[in-house]
């Protein structure tokens, strides 16, 4: 099962040559939900979840996008319902950390 989601920066001004850069990470550093003690493992890519081209993979820690100027780019995590053991309402984030350089 996959869900989109968009990262962008709108407005940007003055960066006189330096970058907007976007990281991604996780709580302990593996994605997962929780549901009381279960875990349930998600992947996180950069890419298009409908299109037929080969997404990045990311993982806690890696630059998931750099702007020089306004823009969006799209992601999506990924659980794969295989995974899921128990019954629940399964529950988890993971932290965009947005920095210029």
């Amino acid at each position: 099962k996959r869900a989109e989601f968009e990262v962008g920066v709108e407005d940007i001004q003055y960066l006189n040559g330096k970058t907007v850069t976007v990281t991604l990470s996780a709580n302990g550093g593996a994605f997962c939900l929780y549901a009381g003690a279960e875990e349930l493992p998600f992947q996180v890519y950069l890419g298009d979840a409908d299109d037929q081209i080969a997404d990045t993979p990311k993982n806690s820690g890696d630059v998931f996008a750099a702007f020089t100027q306004d823009g969006t780019v799209v992601g999506y995590v990924e659980v794969d319902q295989q995974n899921i053991r128990a019954d629940g309402s399964y529950s988890g984030s993971f932290v965009f950390t947005v920095t210029s350089n």
